[in-house]
């Protein structure tokens, strides 16, 4: 799972290459409705009915792809779970909307997603 998703979102973001090198995102502040779009996917994700997000760093890439990494706060509507998870996604080219590709449900996602993020420029702290 882990390896697969990491090949998915070197594909999606347009980052494979020969080079063992990740390539680096140049930060940006996203626009009010990009914020909206992501909190409303990752908050169905998580079925949270309350839920904060933190430590958002979004970075585009130089062919326009836009990666989202940060961190989640919220209690689930199932299980009454209250807790942080890490999540990354990214904004599609064709239609701008916000894909989630992985929320950290587990510590080896979690670990994904927090290398990954760093791997690339965007660190988000550990909790």
């Amino acid at each position: 799972m882990r390896g697969t998703w990491l090949v998915g979102v070197a594909l999606l973001c347009g980052c494979a290459s020969g080079s063992l090198e990740e390539p680096q995102a140049k930060y940006m502040v996203l626009t009010a409705f990009q914020e909206v779009a992501m909190q409303t996917v990752v908050t169905e994700e998580l079925d949270a009915r309350d839920r904060s997000f933190f430590g958002t760093k979004a970075g585009v890439y130089t062919n326009g792809s836009i990666i989202v990494c940060g961190w989640v706060r919220g209690t689930t509507r199932k299980a009454g779970f209250t807790g942080s998870v890490p999540y990354v996604g990214y904004f599609r080219n064709r239609d701008g909307a916000f894909v989630l590709s992985l929320l950290g449900r587990s510590r080896d996602e979690s670990e994904a997603i927090i290398d990954k993020c760093r791997a690339i420029g965007l660190r988000i702290s550990t909790r």
